[in-house]
């Protein structure tokens, strides 16, 4: 590593800014020297790494070394990471244009009809009396999964899910992942991946974990969702293509809309509406839950998925709009169909200073990978690609 490239100086801004700002860097797995190097500089002023972000960001466009689609990506991070820096030190940014710098996005507002249309879809699928939001209430109540079981029973389902993502797509043959219970984060759910092709999960189960959920955690954590892409983009783009900037994953830059993307549409690449269907009949009887059927999950998750544009609007109301706290909460009970209690609880999140804009990811990131999959045969095909190449956010706009 003793040659001094645009890369490996992308790698070194981004650790040197994970001093300012930890959480920063998501995961590091390059050489560990270029770790020891930046950790002997210590901190470096906020003012000196941005004019080192400004000057690699010129040399990188000035570089002919670089693949087109190289430099793409590293221009995108770096313009993100100066976004960041800019925030650092004190500049204020209005949301959309924070959203705009750090991801290439402008959440839009949805208008509040169409989750109207989603709950009268969804009035017919919670039984009993009462409001939609009560029983739904009553329902999710019956589906929650018992802590002592839960650990076990996801690990049971990521292996199965294991197999079918080796069957289709090219996972690292010495991959592997675990799960792990925790308490006091802003998160559901969490994949810190260690590199060498391996990650932990951990589930906040702060909160109780629906039936209903579970499928798609593991997915989306795990098969073939995050684990899935952090393991074969570290075999085929830093070990067999020794692409360095792939050596790290970082929080609030382009290549998390991709990510998030991935994850939210890992279920559906993976397994049918039918055999979802006996994927959730297995979890209810480990769970030991009788009165809830599994065609009536598979149904409730597709007609709700609308739903999760809620987050980007409630993100909006509390960054943009400058609503009250006690309104986003109000907000996401009456059109999320969220508890007061998990409503107040995702606050954590919104406001969290490294998460407050990434909120709107999960529901852009779905559409954008979503729309550039399609249906038929290609889609297994495209979805690989986006596993083993890194895709920016202004490219899967143009898709």
């Amino acid at each position: 590593m003793s040659t001094w490239t645009n890369a490996q100086r992308f790698v070194e801004l981004a650790l040197a800014l994970e001093l300012h700002m930890p959480g920063y860097v998501d995961s590091y797995f390059g050489p560990e020297e270029i770790r020891e190097k930046v950790k002997a500089k210590g901190s470096i002023p906020l003012e000196e790494l941005s004019a080192q972000a400004a000057d690699l960001l010129q040399t990188t466009r000035e570089d002919e070394s670089l693949s087109r689609d190289r430099r793409t990506y590293l221009l995108a991070e770096l313009t993100a990471m100066q976004t960041t820096l800019r925030i650092l030190r004190g500049e204020t940014l209005d949301f959309q244009a924070e959203s705009r710098g750090l991801y290439g996005l402008s959440p839009a507002w949805t208008d509040e009809i169409v989750f109207i249309e989603a709950h009268q879809a969804l009035d017919d699928l919670y039984p009993g009396t009462g409001t939609l939001a009560e029983r739904r209430a009553s329902f999710l109540e019956k589906t929650i999964i018992p802590s002592d079981t839960l650990i076990a029973i996801i690990r049971t389902l990521a292996m199965e899910f294991q197999e079918r993502t080796k069957g289709v797509f090219n996972l690292p043959e010495n991959e592997s992942c675990d799960f792990f219970a925790v308490n006091d984060a802003p998160w559901t759910a969490y994949n810190w991946y260690l590199g060498g092709y391996r990650s932990r999960i951990d589930i906040n189960t702060d909160l109780p974990i629906y039936a209903g959920y579970v499928p798609h955690l593991v997915a989306h954590e795990a098969y073939a969702g995050h684990h899935t892409e952090h393991a074969i983009k570290e075999q085929v783009l830093f070990h067999e293509r020794g692409l360095l900037e792939h050596s790290i994953l970082l929080v609030n830059t382009p290549s998390c809309v991709a990510c998030e993307g991935i994850a939210e549409n890992a279920l559906d690449v993976l397994v049918t509406d039918e055999e979802l269907v006996h994927i959730f009949r297995h979890v209810l009887r480990e769970a030991g839950i009788g009165e809830v059927s599994a065609e009536q999950l598979v149904r409730i998750r597709k007609v709700g998925r609308p739903l999760n544009r809620v987050g980007v609007n409630r993100a909006l109301m509390l960054h943009a709009h400058s609503a009250s706290e006690e309104d986003v909460v109000d907000y996401g009970v009456r059109y999320a169909l969220m508890t007061e209690e998990r409503s107040r609880k995702s606050l954590a999140f919104l406001t969290d200073p490294l998460w407050r804009s990434y909120v709107s990811l999960y529901a852009l990131g779905y559409e954008l990978v979503s729309h550039y999959l399609g249906e038929g045969e290609d889609c297994v095909e495209r979805f690989q690609t986006l596993l083993q190449e890194p895709v920016t956010t202004s490219q899967l706009m143009a898709l």
